[in-house]
This record gives C-alpha cells, structure tokens and sequence, in this order.
C-alpha cells in the first residue's frame, strides 16, 4: 500500500494510510509501517528521510503554497544525499493517489555509507558494530 506522512498540523483524512511519526508510541511501529509501503507520500522530512534509509520510493508534498518557510532544510537533506533538488509538489485540493503514484516510476534511491556513519556516531559503542 502507499502511506501518507503529514506533519501533526496538516492531518487530513485521505484514502491512504497515516503514519503519525510526531505522536508514536513505539519507534520501531513507525519504521515497520513505513516499510511495509511501496511508496510514501510525505510533508515531512523525518518522513521523507525514514523513506529513503530504507529506499522506497517517496515525494514531498505540501498542503497550502501561501509560504514556502522551512523549506531549507529538505533543500539541505537533498544535497547532503545527492537526492535531486526539487519543490513540493502542492496538494491544492482532494489527493488523489493515483496521480501521485506516477512518481514511484522516477524514484532513485539514495546511497551512503553506513559504516562512515557510524563511526562518527558519539553514543554507540564502535567495537560492538563495525568490523
């Protein structure tokens, strides 16, 4: 199925599955539900993000085109992972699913070194993880 990621304030009931991963109880709920997707259609970065480290296929969206404030840090995101730069797509009226799924096709997963990652990482214990 697809899932829809929206920031606690833009909630709006859509056809798709809602992964709250402002209000969760149980971290690991959020990224089971997030993999079990074939796409994600997200206003958030946390979303967005969760979506590429486990590469499925994923589009920003945002609900109103009034401001464009906060944008810097997707812009941000996209350039540290090499992800091409582009724009929200602005959700004016009722989603509907099947015009977004056109974006699945386009998707390029991003790629990273988890071990560099990892060791710079200052609260996990090297020794037990890397090689």
């Amino acid at each position: 199925g697809n899932s829809i990621i929206k920031e606690f304030i833009e909630r709006e009931r859509n056809k798709a599955r809602q992964i709250d991963i402002k209000h969760y109880k149980d971290w690991r709920q959020v990224i089971k539900e997030i993999v079990e997707c074939e796409m994600i259609i997200s206003s958030s970065l946390h979303g967005l993000i969760l979506s590429d480290a486990y590469h499925i296929p994923n589009i920003w969206i945002k609900f109103s085109d009034e401001t464009f404030d906060g944008s810097f840090k997707y812009l941000d995101y996209f350039a540290s992972v090499k992800r091409p730069i582009d724009r929200p797509l602005i959700i004016r009226s009722r989603l509907d699913l099947s015009d977004l799924l056109q974006y699945k096709d386009s998707y390029s997963p991003i790629t990273f070194d988890a071990q560099k990652l990892l060791s710079v990482c200052p609260f996990i214990d090297k020794n037990k993880i890397l090689p």
